[in-house]
């Protein structure tokens, strides 16, 4: 496209160094080739640069940022966060002027991504103690974080305070939180309770049975889906124990 004489678009860039992921190569060709044709986005740059790890060049990047954008500043905090970096990414978070649920959830995120459970119930229990409640992503974040159940039922009270329950992704996300901690009763009652299922409602539950060796369960729930034509996606498959 781009040798064909099309012009480059900020919409443009930003996807292509999205999905740069944790190429350094990559990305440092993209930066040169925008660089050249000065259409450099520099908040996406932020945050190529912060997934590589790359932190002098995402440094020099955010510091050549002459205005104060929100988008650069929770990309930078929340790639400190993913590389263990947390006094960097507090530093950063502290200096920021405005903080709302989109930093906090991106904040959140990168600590779960990490496995670090300690880190996002802190920072979740500081986001709101400063009056920021929680959005459907943020609960989401948070759900992926909870390694056992204690969590995992603190989280669900707060989602049904919060009116996030009826929300069929984060149902799923239930379900599998429940399944792999091995509470499977829970798991299958927040199954009965969401109202309105999809293929990934159904294939959390059987692949939680199918985790702890309930084949026969997991067999049964399948024959229920196929009644019901739920229909899986071609990339989608189910295992099931005999």
């Amino acid at each position: 496209m781009y040798s064909l004489g099309f012009e480059l678009k900020p919409e443009l860039t930003s996807a292509i160094l999205s999905i740069c992921g944790k190429n350094l190569k990559l990305g440092r060709q993209m930066h040169a080739l925008l660089a050249c044709n000065e259409t450099l986005n520099m908040s996406a740059l932020v945050d190529t640069y912060s997934r590589c790890f790359d932190w002098s060049t995402a440094l020099l990047v955010f510091n050549d940022i002459t205005e104060s954008y929100h988008v650069s500043w929770t990309a930078m905090i929340a790639g400190c966060a993913m590389k263990d970096k947390y006094c960097m990414s507090l530093d950063y978070l502290r200096a920021m002027q405005t903080r709302d649920v989109v930093l906090w959830s991106s904040i959140i995120g990168s600590y779960s991504c990490n496995g670090d459970i300690t880190g996002a119930m802190k920072h979740f229990h500081q986001m709101r103690m400063e009056g920021i409640n929680p959005n459907s992503v943020t609960l989401l974040r948070m759900i992926t974080a909870c390694i056992n159940e204690s969590h995992g039922c603190g989280i669900h009270e707060l989602i049904v305070k919060s009116g996030f329950s009826s929300h069929v992704f984060v149902g799923n996300s239930l379900i599998d939180m429940y399944a792999k901690c091995g509470y499977l009763e829970a798991s299958h009652q927040m199954f009965r309770e969401i109202p309105e299922r999809n293929y990934v409602s159904w294939t959390a539950m059987i692949r939680g049975y199918s985790l702890h060796g309930y084949g026969i369960q997991a067999l049964k729930l399948f024959q229920e889906m196929q009644e019901a034509n739920i229909v899986l996606p071609f990339y989608q498959h189910v295992r099931i124990p005999v």
